[in-house]
């Protein structure tokens, strides 16, 4: 059996998890299926085939595992795998939300810099990223040009960023 990896990717407001897998081996000698997959009337088996696994050419597939939708007004501009690989965080031009790879209908929204009057905007976020070690960390750039650096362990909303470069 081949190794399984996991790819999340981000689709207009919506971000899909899917399973992606390799095999080279199939199974053959079922019970209950003829050869040609079809289900076999109960009645008419006799005897228990014991399956076995036969090489095949290598095949990629690839599953979609998770639909995480409905938290995000704009176009989602970055997603990022917390170390703790429970969570992960994707952003859009004003909003970065946390979310648990578990729960697929709930975020939190950790930051926030959509002003009262949009008249107001003077910036939007353009990436945000974990950091590689320490999952209460990440920086969000804007573009303005500035990276902020937030730590979540200080407030779980973090419009006050603890560096600023």
């Amino acid at each position: 059996m081949q190794p399984t990896s996991f790819c999340l990717l981000m689709v207009y407001k919506t971000v899909k998890l899917w399973k992606v897998s390799e095999r080279d081996k199939r199974p053959e000698g079922y019970n209950l299926k003829d050869e040609e997959g079809r289900l076999r009337d109960p009645a008419t088996i006799t005897t228990l085939r014991v399956p076995v696994l036969r090489p095949m050419d290598l095949m990629v597939e690839a599953t979609p595992r998770r639909v995480f939708a409905n938290a995000h007004t704009y176009h989602i501009n970055s997603i990022s795998v917390n170390s703790d690989y429970e969570t992960y965080m994707s952003a859009d031009d004003l909003r970065i939300n946390l979310w648990n790879f578990e729960i697929t209908n709930q975020s939190f929204n950790i930051v926030d810099i959509k002003p009262a009057n949009m008249e107001e905007l003077t910036e939007v976020i353009t990436a945000a990223e974990f950091h590689p070690h320490h999952c209460n960390t990440f920086v969000y750039s804007s573009s303005k040009g500035t990276i902020r650096l937030c730590d979540m362990r200080a407030s779980a909303l973090c419009d006050r960023h603890t560096k600023c470069e």
